[in-house]
C-alpha cells in the first residue's frame, strides 16, 4: 500500500492484525465461523466439497472464549461507577453522557474493558465539540458545550507518529483512526460511511471515503480541518497484555486457539454420529 495514503497502517498495527482474525471471528459466533470457511474448518483429504459444506453447515460453535471475555468484564461493573469529588459545573452531566451519544460512565467503561481483554490494549480520546472559534468560554458553558470521550478501538487506530523527548519519554506527535458515520441515501435508505481523522499536535483533517462507484477502493477526500488547541494529544492508551508501546497481544490468545481446537474436533464428532446415527438392513441366517 502506498505509504501517502491516509488509511496506510503502521508495521506495528499490522502485526497485531494478524492475531485479530481468531479472535474477532471467535466473537462473532457460529455463523462468522462457518463464514470464514476453509480458514478455520479445515477440510479432510478426498472429502468432496458437498460433504464439507454439508459439515460446516452442521457445526455448531462453543463460544468458549466469547462467554470468558464477557464474563471477566461484567465482574467490574457489576454495580454503576461512582465518581468521588465534587466535579466541574460544566461536567455534572459527563457520567450520564460521557460521548455525548448517552453512554454512562458505566457503560463506556464496560465497553472500554471489553475492548481492552479481546484485543490487549483499548484508546480514549478526550475530544471537543467544533465552534469554529465562533464563541467564546462564557457562551460554550451556557449551552452545555463540553469535552466529551472517543473510544477508539486497537482495529481501528490505523496509525501513530512518536517523537522521544530529552528525559527519554515517548510522546505520540500524530494520529489516525477510523470511525464510520451513517448518511442518508435517497429519500428514505441510510448507509455507513467510512472517515478517517487524522490529529496532528496543532491540527486535525477528516477524510471521507469516496462512495461512487468509479473511485477506487482506496480514495479518500478531505472534506474539513482544522485547528487544535490543546498542546499535545488527549490520547490515552489502557494495556493488558502489552508488549511494546502502542501495542498488546490479545489477553486471552490462548483460549482463543483451544476454542478452535474444539470447534473442529466438535464438527468431526458431529459428522461421525451423523453416520453411526444410520440405520443399515442386516439379514442373517436365509439363504439367497
Amino acid at each position: 500500500m502506498p505509504k501517502d495514503i491516509v488509511n496506510s497502517t503502521n508495521t506495528a498495527y499490522d502485526e497485531m492484525k494478524q492475531k485479530w482474525h481468531l479472535i474477532d471471528d471467535l466473537m462473532g459466533g457460529t455463523q462468522m465461523m462457518r463464514d470464514a470457511g476453509t480458514t478455520w474448518m479445515f477440510k479432510h483429504p478426498r472429502e468432496s466439497q458437498t460433504s464439507y459444506d454439508s459439515r460446516i453447515k452442521n457445526s455448531f460453535l462453543f463460544e468458549a472464549y466469547k462467554e470468558a471475555v464477557n464474563d471477566i468484564v461484567a465482574k467490574p461493573f457489576s454495580k454503576d461507577i461512582v465518581v468521588k469529588g465534587e466535579l466541574p459545573d460544566r461536567l455534572l452531566d459527563i457520567t450520564d453522557n460521557i460521548d455525548l451519544r448517552g453512554s454512562t460512565l458505566t457503560q463506556f467503561a464496560r465497553k472500554m474493558f471489553q475492548e481492552g481483554v479481546h484485543r490487549g490494549l483499548v484508546h480514549v480520546l478526550v475530544d471537543f465539540p467544533q465552534t469554529n472559534g465562533q464563541l467564546n468560554l462564557a457562551e460554550e458553558r451556557g449551552l452545555g458545550i463540553r469535552p466529551f470521550f472517543v473510544l477508539i478501538p486497537a482495529s481501528n487506530m490505523l496509525g501513530w507518529q512518536t517523537t522521544t523527548t530529552a528525559n527519554g519519554k515517548v510522546v505520540v506527535t500524530q494520529i489516525r483512526f477510523r470511525e464510520w458515520r451513517e448518511e442518508s441515501v435517497g429519500k428514505y435508505a441510510t448507509q455507513m460511511v467510512e472517515y478517517i481523522r487524522v490529529i496532528n499536535i496543532g491540527f486535525w483533517e477528516l477524510w471521507r471515503r469516496a462512495t461512487d462507484t468509479k473511485s477506487s477502493a482506496d480514495e479518500y477526500i478531505r472534506v474539513d480541518s482544522g485547528l487544535y488547541t490543546f498542546n499535545g494529544i488527549p490520547l490515552t492508551t489502557m494495556y493488558l497484555n502489552r508488549t511494546a508501546f502502542m501495542k498488546a497481544d490479545p489477553s486471552l490468545e490462548g483460549l482463543a486457539w483451544q476454542n478452535l481446537a474444539h470447534w473442529n474436533s466438535d464438527s468431526d464428532r458431529r459428522n461421525v454420529l451423523k453416520f453411526a446415527s444410520v440405520g443399515l438392513l442386516f439379514i442373517s441366517g436365509i439363504s439367497d
